[in-house]
């Protein structure tokens, strides 16, 4: 994998996803399973595999994902508690030692979770734009019709021979 053009497509889907994990009204569709977060890691993975003439593993799509759902999930958090703290209707300052350990509560479980449905999502985009990789990777022909083709063609040489 190379890393230039992969931080370049973590950067560019995980700034898009922050953006649309922050803004009000459509944040909510991280609501249904990380929506956007998953949409992000799919995102990433395109971006990647088209800038590029080689497959990835799913590792790689896997990891790209993670790393765009690592990303917005920091970005989106440290403007979520930058919001929180400056519209509080509570005044937070009085007491700074509970608010740094909200804050940093805070973002590492946005972080976490961003990072596992930004995987989910890496996965996602690997199944969609590589899909043919993976029956090849593991040698064996999944494809059901496949193996009645091949069926049929063995009983007419099969036929032909007698």
């Amino acid at each position: 994998m190379d890393f230039r053009l992969a931080s370049r497509s973590v950067v560019v889907s995980g700034l898009l996803t922050a953006i649309l994990s922050v803004v009000p009204p459509i944040s909510y569709y991280n609501m249904f399973c990380g929506a956007w977060v998953v949409l992000g890691g799919v995102l990433s993975v395109f971006l990647y595999e088209r800038s590029v003439d080689e497959r990835l593993s799913y590792v790689d799509g896997g990891l790209l994902g993670l790393l765009t759902g690592l990303l917005a999930g920091l970005l989106s958090a440290v403007v979520a508690m930058t919001g929180f703290t400056v519209f509080s209707a509570v005044p937070l300052w009085n007491n700074l030692v509970v608010a740094a350990g909200m804050a940093v509560f805070v973002v590492i479980i946005i972080a976490v979770l961003f990072s596992l449905f930004g995987a989910v999502g890496g996965l996602l985009g690997m199944v969609i734009f590589g899909g043919e990789d993976l029956k090849r990777e593991y040698n064996y022909d999944t494809d059901y019709v496949t193996k009645l083709k091949k069926e049929m063609e063995d009983r007419k040489t099969g036929e032909e021979i007698k």
